[in-house]
């Protein structure tokens, strides 16, 4: 049971042309249809119709994703030129125009942020990565976050996002300095807060700080009935 008319999910919408062409993706998916899988397309499951499916098939796979983008909780974060990582590779790859500006932030380190990044730079806008910890402890595949700052990346090391705010008709992101402690729980070394604080002006905000499950089936997962 699939809620778009298309196959692939992330693998389709959230991922460039550049890093997966959609002709291997079509391969790909093809190649495990014609195994005999029966798709439903443009269905949504809801808790009514997940119901009924629980009560027609012995077993049931769920394999939603993570579709929907981290908020950071900060405030100002509803600011108008706040946009998540998810929903702006998913509007590129659906072909919508998309006009962000001259000066770009994107918040975060992983893929989804370097991909934006590099996606936001092909337009020919001036474009920014902040991340709390530094390069060395990004968890973008080493060689994509190499190759962005090749292609004119900047990408800013311990800092992160306290707060968003409009002055003067144009919007600010502010952010506290780190420094970098014992690793934690990930492996990685903690950002620790100093008394230092940086503002940024930005056109646009885009936050790709990690994903998260949508909607009903992230108290299914947990409770795994």
């Amino acid at each position: 049971f699939e809620q778009l008319s298309v196959l692939g999910g992330q693998l389709r919408f959230g991922i460039p042309e550049s890093r997966l062409p959609k002709d291997v993706l079509e391969k790909e998916i093809a190649n495990i249809v014609n195994l005999g899988i029966k798709v439903n397309r443009d269905i949504a499951v809801d808790s009514k119709l997940f119901e009924t499916i629980k009560d027609c098939y012995d077993s049931i796979f769920i394999a939603v994703g993570l579709q929907k983008s981290r908020k950071l909780g900060i405030e100002g974060e509803d600011n108008l030129n706040v946009f998540y990582g998810l929903d702006f590779l998913k509007d590129v790859n659906l072909g919508v125009k998309v006009n962000l500006g001259k000066k770009i932030v994107v918040i975060g380190g992983g893929n989804v942020a370097i991909d934006v990044a590099r996606t936001v730079k092909s337009f020919g806008s001036k474009i920014s990565i902040f991340y709390r910890r530094t390069k060395a402890e990004m968890p973008a595949i080493k060689e994509d976050a190499v190759l962005a700052e090749k292609e004119g990346v900047e990408i800013e090391e311990l800092l992160s996002p306290v707060r968003i705010f409009s002055k003067f008709g144009a919007s600010f992101i502010e952010f506290q300095r780190n420094q970098l402690g014992e690793p934690d729980e990930s492996g990685r070394k903690k950002p620790l807060p100093i008394d230092s604080f940086r503002i940024e002006r930005f056109d646009s905000l885009i936050v790709a700080i990690g994903e998260e499950a949508e909607g009903q089936f992230v108290s299914v997962l947990e409770d795994g009935k």
